[in-house]
């Protein structure tokens, strides 16, 4: 029968990785937990970052550009898009290709979708500009699903005693890189542009990545899949159906707020930077 398999060929318990013996002083936490967690709160930080940032800067540029602004909605459709595509199939893309495989993949794929944007911004003509904008948003919406599960399983199978602690820390890193994010994209944009801004993010990813590499341990197998009879009770569980529709709302709140209020405020000469504007929506959700 098919167990859990690290890289080593060495099978460990079901659902749990393995952990150094040794603390680290008083720490509740092995070392080895503790750079995990350092992964994962990373990638939490910068991919959130991203996409705080992207709502803020991608609008403007599409207005310096004199780009019809009818276009910023099917390039922002196509990220919700690839998540409702791909977000369904980690539970076979995760264990086929196995947890560490999958963060620096994930990660690595989204550091050269925003370094490509950073050279997308010399595309003068509407077309190139929209169709290059509509694929690496599409793009990005593979690597936000699969480097945001993958995380949380990693979290899940090395924390089995404190996972409400774990998941806790990186949670609050997604808030940390909501608020920061639209701070620093707006004063990037403002001191280079575009193309700093993304690059930023694309460095921050790439940093993942190898972070990712060096600190996660490689884990594959059949026991990370779920069970059909798992799925269909998930999928009529009123507690699953609520947060699920929460989540769905928020989205539309997100989605609708990020591509029309950075075009207002750009009309409104007297008004504060978007970037304070929409970091309050941020601090609010954090705390």
């Amino acid at each position: 029968m098919e167990n859990l398999q690290n890289e080593k060929g060495v099978a460990p318990g079901a659902g749990t990785l393995p952990m150094d013996s040794e603390r680290t002083g008083r720490s509740r936490f092995s070392r080895s937990q503790i750079l995990i967690l350092i992964a994962g709160c990373c990638s939490s930080l910068f991919i959130n970052m991203a996409e705080a940032s992207v709502p803020l800067i991608l609008p403007r540029t599409i207005i310096v550009k004199e780009i019809p602004y009818a276009y910023i909605g099917l390039i922002f459709a196509m990220f919700s898009i690839s998540i409702i595509l791909f977000e369904p199939f980690q539970a076979k893309i995760i264990p086929f290709l196995g947890t560490r495989t999958s963060f620096c993949i994930s990660s690595f794929v989204g550091a050269a979708c925003y370094l490509s944007y950073a050279v997308l911004n010399i595309a003068e003509e509407t077309a190139a500009f929209v169709s290059c904008a509509t694929i690496l948003r599409f793009v990005e919406g593979f690597v936000y699903a699969t480097l945001s599960t993958s995380s949380n399983v990693i979290t899940c199978l090395a924390f089995p005693e404190h996972a409400t602690i774990a998941f806790g820390i990186l949670e609050c890193f997604v808030g940390i890189g909501y608020t920061v994010g639209p701070i620093i994209g707006g004063a990037l944009y403002a001191a280079g542009g575009f193309s700093a801004a993304c690059a930023f993010i694309g460095l921050s990813l790439l940093l993942t990545g190898f972070l990712g590499y060096f600190f996660l341990v490689q884990i594959t197998g059949i026991n990370l899949r779920p069970k059909p009879r798992e799925t269909k009770r998930a999928l009529t569980d009123r507690i699953f159906l609520g947060v699920a529709f929460v989540n769905f709302s928020g989205g539309m709140f997100w989605g609708v707020l990020g591509t029309s209020l950075e075009p207002y405020l750009a009309s409104v000469r007297a008004s504060p930077p978007s970037g304070c504007i929409l970091d309050v929506q941020h601090f609010v959700s954090f705390l």
